[in-house]
């Protein structure tokens, strides 16, 4: 008798001299029933996974649901009359409820990374847009602990590339919000550079260099594990799950690069990692822009078209352009709005007519977007649920905070694209709310910090030909007719005010006056005339002083070449 043990497992078989050769047979079948049941650990392993992280996805989005409402009425409570004691209270709930979300939406991306279901996009971006955005994230928080915070870009890294920007804004989010959080006096800064790899594919490396703590040696290695702190004294001290960069090592790992960490105790951190990118365009990022819009666009027609009536909708505005403008723009689509002249007459509407969705401007006579905003929030009523869009030249970041905190549930700012107001009005309706900085914001940042601007074209023709195309050639004239007969008259009371003695009452009045010409300049294609109206709403808000004559003079000349501009186009006579 002779007894084989083959990978684990026993066989027995009497052999004679001339069966020994039966033995590569019985190794053959031994292999193939120990990799069939490796196979079957595997899959019941795999499937246990799979179940889990489908479980723990389910559970994080189900959750996040009533975590929501308990954000949103806890914003609405703050908003309203309270004691001292109350709003402490109050404050409390938001600040845990916010803690919780986090680490709801932490748990979330780690499911999705473990079950190999988290989606990932190569699109062309702009990367210097998307590191500015990231600064000015975590800007206010480096602020507050008097740290500075600053970005240090190599003149060889490439403004537009191909990548996917969703992911390398949430590592990178994670990682500054980690340095700031750990780092009591000095920087964080955030460096980019970039290299060539062996297969000449272009990589770029994103260090975060801070002056904080600093970490052990000796336990470097499980900073990317999961639920993993180097400290157990960290969670209590700074909070957090410890999920944070073990999700951006899954992240970055899947993308193609590679993370890590640099530090010391009592030197500071750099935690880097390295993207392979592919090469984009302007025009690129530009049409890749305007697909997802229109994806997202048509899907919010969709909802609209659901309702199974006509969307109610009713716009707060004081400019006539701008109801002219959003009037020719929805009509395309068989959305008839009611407007209000400003805040007071917008809340006697919702009185009388139940409303889906309220666009409302920011800057109005009499009472403004915000203080209705939070008049609207206050009542009793099912309309002090309405959707609330704020519709606003507006885009600082503070101003779409405040948006935010009178109880708007989104920002569109001015001059809008159709896509974007549909998108709005479709995820108003549905119930879900956008806040984010646009362009328009980090433009007016750049123009408050420019010692020198330059200027563009009197007449923005690109925007003359959009706005023809959604409205028609009729349309188009009634637009120029009216914006021009609007600017001539504020441009004749800016002047008398320039001449006047200086007041608080009218300076507050040219920044009104300014501001509505920024807006409207911009829907009008007056692109010249509007930056510069920016920048003077700019400066008489930061400055409180009053305009001068030179500035009313400006963009009086600004006009008369936006209006000889039109001439020469033939849009007028």
């Amino acid at each position: 008798m002779i007894r084989l043990r083959v990978v684990g497992v026993y066989y027995d078989k009497s052999f004679d001299a001339a069966g020994l050769h039966t033995i590569k047979d019985l190794l053959e079948a031994a292999v193939k029933q120990r990799t069939a049941d490796l196979e079957r650990s595997m899959q019941q392993a795999e499937t246990a996974s799979r179940v889990k992280s489908e479980f723990l996805a389910m559970m994080s989005h189900e959750i996040r649901t009533p975590m929501n409402g308990v954000l949103g009425m806890t914003s609405v409570l703050l908003d309203s009359p309270l004691s001292q004691e109350q709003r402490r209270h109050a404050g409390t709930i938001r600040d845990s409820a916010e803690n919780l979300l986090r680490i709801i939406n932490d748990v979330l991306d780690f499911s999705k990374l473990d079950a190999k279901a988290m989606e990932f996009e190569v699109v062309p971006f702009d990367l210097h847009a998307l590191l500015d955005y990231a600064i000015e994230i975590v800007q206010p928080k480096a602020k507050s602990k008097d740290i500075d915070l600053k970005l240090s870009l190599e003149p060889d890294v490439a403004q537009y590339v191909r990548s996917d920007p969703g992911r390398i804004r949430q590592v990178l989010l994670n990682l500054l919000g980690n340095s700031v959080k750990f780092t009591e006096q000095g920087s964080v800064t955030l460096k980019v550079s970039s290299a060539c790899t062996q297969n000449n594919e272009v990589c770029l490396r994103f260090e975060i260099i801070d002056t904080g703590i600093g970490i052990p040696e000796d336990r470097l290695d499980r900073l990317f594990q999961s639920f993993s702190q180097t400290d157990a004294s960290m969670s209590r001290r700074f909070g957090g799950t410890g999920l944070g960069l073990a999700i951006s090592k899954k992240i970055i790992d899947c993308m193609g690069g590679v993370i890590g960490v640099d530090s010391s105790p009592g030197c500071g951190s750099t935690f880097w990692f390295d993207v392979p990118v592919g090469p984009a365009s302007a025009a690129d990022v530009e049409g890749s822009i305007r697909r997802v819009e229109q994806v997202h666009a048509d899907a919010a027609l969709e909802s609209i078209a659901a309702l199974g009536r006509p969307l109610q909708l009713l716009v707060a505005e004081d400019n006539a352009t701008n109801q002219l403008v959003v009037r020719s723009v929805l009509a395309k689509y068989g959305i008839v709005p009611d407007f209000a002249g400003n805040g007071m007459e917008a809340i006697d509407a919702i009185k009388l007519r139940p409303y889906d969705v309220v666009l409302m401007d920011v800057f109005m006579p009499d009472m403004d977007g915000l203080t209705a905003t939070k008049i609207i929030r206050a009542r009793t009523g099912p309309e002090a649920r309405i959707p609330i869009i704020a519709l606003t030249a507006n885009a600082f970041a503070h101003d779409v905070e405040q948006c935010r905190q009178a109880g708007m549930n989104a920002h569109i700012g001015k001059p809008f694209r159709t896509e974007e107001l549909l998108v709005a009005l479709g995820n108003a309706i549905k119930g879900q709310s956008m806040f984010g900085v646009d362009n328009t914001a980090r433009q007016e940042l750049v123009a408050a910090e420019s010692d020198t601007i330059s200027l563009p074209p009197a007449l923005d023709f690109d925007a003359i030909e959009t706005f023809r195309a959604d409205a028609g050639d009729e349309m188009l004239q009634m637009l120029i007719e009216t914006f021009t007969q609007d600017a001539t008259s504020k441009l004749v009371r800016l002047a008398a005010i320039a001449k006047a003695t200086s007041s608080p009452q009218s300076t507050q009045e040219a920044i009104r006056l300014a501001h509505s010409l920024k807006s409207s300049g911009a829907m009008a294609g007056a692109t010249q005339l509007s930056e510069t109206a920016m920048a003077i709403e700019l400066r008489l808000r930061t400055h409180h002083e009053s305009i001068t004559e030179t500035e009313v003079a400006d963009m009086q000349n600004m006009f008369a070449d936006y209006s000889n501009c039109l001439k020469a186009r033939g849009l007028v006579a």
